[in-house]
């Protein structure tokens, strides 16, 4: 979400104020960064056991999909950073739908992940995983 915001604001900064821009670029790259490191580990605590491996090879096929498509964004003029922005914001909200895995079993089966429910902040013990 960080990444995203510092993204959309980017194109907004006007031209005489360069540090505020490389600033906001650096938060940018940097949380995308972490987000992306964190991507293989929290995907893979998502997935069961028996498709862990597909899972993961599928995870980080579609988060290969943005490097390729990057040069070709950046092609689209001053505010391109707001598509990256807008992808990155999308992205964090639906990260904060995924269920926390702290201190909980991993599923090992296809059931077990079936029972996993979405976290909905407005649903009342949404926070539990399989018990």
């Amino acid at each position: 979400i960080l990444s995203g915001l510092a993204l959309c604001s980017h194109p907004f900064v006007p031209q005489s104020y360069p540090k505020i821009r490389i600033g906001l670029s650096v938060i940018g790259r940097f949380a995308a960064n972490c987000s992306y490191t964190i991507l293989n580990l929290f995907s893979a605590e998502q997935f069961p056991t028996v498709v862990r491996g597909v899972g993961m090879g599928f995870a980080v096929v579609v988060s290969r999909i943005g490097t390729m498509l990057a040069p070709y964004i950046l092609l689209l003029g001053t505010y391109s950073p707001c598509i990256f922005g807008i992808s990155a914001l999308l992205s964090g909200i639906c990260a904060l739908l995924l269920p926390e895995t702290l201190g909980r079993q991993m599923p090992e089966t296809l059931q077990d992940g079936e029972r996993i429910p979405i976290c909905l902040p407005w649903r009342k013990g949404s926070k539990h995983l399989v018990e």
